[in-house]
């Protein structure tokens, strides 16, 4: 983005109109969020580290700017090996279709 003599990239992640909580999660070295179903639909986005999540789809491994979208009710477990710092957001109103084209990109010039 360049309005206002700025140089930097924008990346629009959700507008919610009903509540909605966003929360910081740090995962020390061998930490786990254990296998539990999620309460409303859950978008998870690593700021820092790398781990592994499991959902309905299998599991994955995941690092820096990596986004992972949960459905409402779905079963779901987050781990790391080495530390991980994720972001995670969690409204009635977040839709996977929105999430197709999301890739944080947190890698410095």
């Amino acid at each position: 983005m360049n309005v206002f003599d700025s140089d930097f990239q924008l990346s629009h992640i959700c507008q919610t109109s009903t509540a909605t909580n966003i929360s910081l999660m740090t995962l020390e070295e061998n930490g786990v969020i254990g296998n539990h179903q999620t309460v409303t639909n859950q978008l998870l986005i690593v700021l820092n580290g790398t781990g592994n999540v499991v959902g309905k789809e299998g599991e994955k491994t995941v690092g820096l700017g990596d986004v992972v979208f949960w459905d409402k009710g779905e079963w779901h477990e987050t781990t790391s090996e080495y530390g991980m710092q994720v972001m995670v957001i969690e409204s009635d109103e977040l839709r996977a279709s929105d999430m197709l084209s999301l890739k944080m990109d947190f890698k410095m010039k």
